[in-house]
């Protein structure tokens, strides 16, 4: 019987998740977050402070599916400050693609003052990763939620 549940659940989820992202987008805690992003974000211009603005590095990490790694700001500041693209970096040593995605999207923090990161196109691709990864745990939360139907 679960099984046809989960089927259902599916196709309910994406017969409407038109619906349902927009859902997602006017709940509080999203609109808190991007709020907080993109307004922090703009006040960026070193690595330390990325990653002690824990709104901003919130975000970034969900972005890149390493919401775990929130604590780990040594792990965090390497990646960050070495060439992701170098075999030498922590990053292509580990060979952990999330690290490597996340350290190629903001590296450039290391040596241009935050103007990268501050741009409008660093700052809603960061937001539609957020907002994509957001989503699906928010839909992976709802598997209960009579709302759905």
């Amino acid at each position: 019987m679960g099984s046809v549940l989960s089927v259902v659940d599916y196709k309910l989820a994406t017969a409407n998740q038109d619906q349902l992202m927009a859902q997602y987008q006017r709940s509080p805690d999203y609109k808190q977050s991007v709020a907080q992003y993109q307004a922090g974000v703009s006040k960026i211009t070193t690595v330390d402070q990325f990653l002690n603005n824990y709104n901003v590095l919130k975000v970034a990490l969900q972005a890149y599916g390493m919401s775990d790694q929130i604590s780990s700001k040594g792990l965090l500041k390497q990646l960050l400050t070495t060439d992701p693209d170098s075999a030498d970096s922590v990053a292509q040593k580990l060979g952990n693609q999330k690290w490597i995605a996340f350290a190629k999207a903001y590296h450039s923090l290391a040596t241009d003052g935050g103007a990268s990161l501050q741009s409008p196109s660093s700052v809603n691709a960061t937001i539609a990763r957020f907002t994509a990864a957001g989503y699906q745990s928010w839909i992976g939360n709802k598997d209960n939620d009579t709302a759905l139907t």
